[in-house]
């Protein structure tokens, strides 16, 4: 079913308010991480834990900010985690080195930051810091 834009049949009413109209990119959102403790990236920012891509879905992130407001710089990883498998093992998907008081931005068609089925997107840094993102549903299991 490419070339269509909103919601997915086969997604219909996974997201809360969504309808055939509104488009199918949403908000990852993680404010004030704790430094060294895995966080999900919420779902514009509500919950407690992260979405989890569907079954025959491909989660992709299309922009990322990271936001580092301290005094020191560090280390901002961003993992996906297996829901479904018995390891559960994350898997690093990018890593960003901040400068103190420093951010850092993306936005691009070839930035791929992809969650396959069953996963979430997480992250961890070495100091205190915010992410938001952008990201959608691609029908596949991607690669």
């Amino acid at each position: 079913m490419a070339g269509y834009w909103g919601v997915p049949p086969t997604l219909k009413g996974f997201f809360p308010g969504d309808d055939g109209q509104d488009p199918d990119i949403y908000t990852l959102v993680a404010l004030n991480i704790n430094p060294a403790t895995t966080t999900d990236l919420l779902w514009q920012n509500k919950g407690t834990t992260g979405p989890i891509t569907p079954t025959n879905f491909t989660a992709k992130i299309l922009s990322l900010w990271i936001v580092g407001p301290t005094a020191t710089g560090g280390k901002v990883t961003l993992y996906t985690l297996n829901t479904v498998a018995a390891s559960s093992a994350f898997t690093p998907v990018a890593e960003y080195y901040l400068a103190a008081n420093s951010s850092f931005q993306v936005s691009s068609e070839n930035f791929r930051a992809l969650a396959p089925p069953n996963c979430k997107f997480q992250v961890i840094a070495s100091m205190s810091a915010d992410v938001v993102a952008t990201a959608r549903y691609l029908k596949g299991a991607g690669q």
